[in-house]
């Protein structure tokens, strides 16, 4: 005989694992939909030029993943050269508690990404008009086109001028014209 399972019973859990004892029990969480929103940008900005490659480094999930996932908080500063090398101290000899959750952040990070990849890939597959239905375009108003090209206009301007090497305010006026 089936059992059967409440649908309430199916909420996230907060804690996925708690590693070790005493002073250093690190607790890991499963990461609520606002911090898997944060660590899928972490991601997308790991990925190599070729865009195939994701690369996390044990830097990057010591400052940017661990305070999301885990009680760990970072107490050195990504400001101080001092606390910067401590972190690379830190990273080349943790304790194996450390070594440990950094592991299961990892799984954290790997499993965001499957579920992530997969979405891409469902999408993907997807006729332009189902991809429309999901997520429709908003129509630009002609006011709206005016002001967006007029920024556009102003900004490839400002660009134009830090590139130049002219310093007479009147060469300046006499481009714009």
């Amino acid at each position: 005989m089936k059992k059967t399972i409440n649908f309430s019973d199916l909420k996230r859990e907060e804690v996925r694992k708690v590693l070790g004892e005493g002073e250093y029990q690190i607790i890991i969480y499963n990461p609520s939909p606002e911090n898997k929103l944060k660590i899928e940008d972490l991601m997308k900005n790991s990925f190599t030029k070729d865009g195939k490659t994701m690369l996390i480094s044990a830097e990057d999930i010591l400052l940017d993943m661990l305070d999301l996932t885990t009680n760990i908080k970072l107490d050195l500063s990504r400001d101080s050269e001092k606390d910067m090398k401590e972190i690379k101290n830190i990273i080349e000899d943790p304790k194996p508690i450390l070594e440990d959750a950094i592991a299961e952040v990892r799984k954290v990070i790997s499993e965001i990404g499957e579920r992530y990849i997969d979405t891409i890939n469902v999408l993907s597959k997807l006729p332009k008009e189902e991809l429309l239905k999901l997520f429709p375009q908003k129509v630009e108003t002609p006011e709206e086109k005016e002001l967006r090209e007029a920024k556009e206009s102003v900004l490839a301007i400002e660009e134009k001028i830090k590139q130049s090497k002219i310093v007479d305010v009147e060469e300046i006026i006499k481009i714009e014209e």
